[in-house]
């Protein structure tokens, strides 16, 4: 009885529950094992995911780092920039101030420049002109003077002619002068012949001076040096009985330091009539 109401439990029980039960066990376990495999894809690609975006954080935070750092160089750059573009600004001003100033004095220094240059023509002119008026008035004097001393020379000829009959003196060599006071008649004077003169010697004046000295048959040889140069000199081409007058000078004399009785180096004035020759 017993085995057979086992058996017919047996046979009567519906192990469709069961079944239900473990094919939902085994859903459940496929499902979880989906769920875990799917956990882990998604694990997976959370990592994957979250390795790449910490990866690709990094990139953009060097990104970031490096654009900061270029951004810090370019805005140095552009402070740097700023600043000498203000110090360029400012230069600038005290440049341009300063080139202001610099054209200024660069007129100023012309200004002066033309104007000393314009002083010194005026004083060069003044005095070129103040030099030519001296050299005119220089000549004006100078041709004063030299007509003063021809007409001096010309009334003492004058004078002289009036005192001594009216003849001119006659100019000869070593300042020697000579005049014919009376033209002789005779045979003309020959060198190296002997001449026989009478004379009279006066100082300053041939016919009020004083007499120094004089002779009323004097000899000598006429060539030979016997007498002063002076003699030789003013009686050459005296024809015998006439009379001279002759101005010695000293060189022509007695020299500049003798005296002969009218001072050191005077002037001798002779009166000298040919006797004989």
């Amino acid at each position: 009885m017993g085995r057979r109401r086992r058996q017919q439990n047996e046979d009567d029980y519906d192990d469709s529950l069961e079944r239900s039960f473990v094919l939902a066990n085994k859903r459940s376990r496929s499902s979880k094992d989906d769920v875990d495999d799917d956990d882990d894809d998604d694990n997976n690609t959370n990592n994957r995911s979250q390795q790449h975006f910490q990866v690709k954080k990094k990139k953009q935070k060097k990104q970031q780092g490096d654009d900061d750092e270029k951004e810090l160089k370019t805005n140095s750059v552009e402070c740097n920039d700023d600043d000498e573009e203000d110090k360029k600004n400012k230069g600038g001003n005290s440049d341009g101030s300063n080139n202001d100033n610099d054209i200024e004095r660069l007129r100023e220094k012309k200004r002066l420049k033309k104007y000393r240059q314009k002083e010194k023509k005026l004083a060069k002119k003044q005095e070129n002109e103040q030099l030519q008026q001296k050299q005119k008035m220089d000549q004006q004097k100078k041709k004063r003077q030299d007509d003063e001393k021809k007409k001096g020379k010309l009334l003492l000829e004058k004078s002289s002619a009036s005192m001594n009959g009216g003849a001119a003196f006659v100019k000869a060599a070593m300042g020697v002068q000579y005049r014919d006071v009376v033209v002789g008649t005779g045979p003309v004077v020959v060198d190296r012949k002997r001449l026989v003169c009478s004379y009279v010697l006066r100082s300053k004046n041939i016919k009020n001076g004083k007499v120094l000295d004089k002779g009323d048959r004097f000899s000598f040889r006429y060539g030979k040096g016997e007498v002063i140069r002076g003699w030789e000199i003013g009686l050459g081409g005296m024809k015998r009985g006439g009379t001279r007058h002759i101005i010695v000078p000293p060189d022509a004399g007695y020299g500049k330091h003798k005296d002969i009785g009218g001072g050191k180096g005077a002037t001798l004035y002779f009166e000298v009539t040919l006797l004989q020759c």
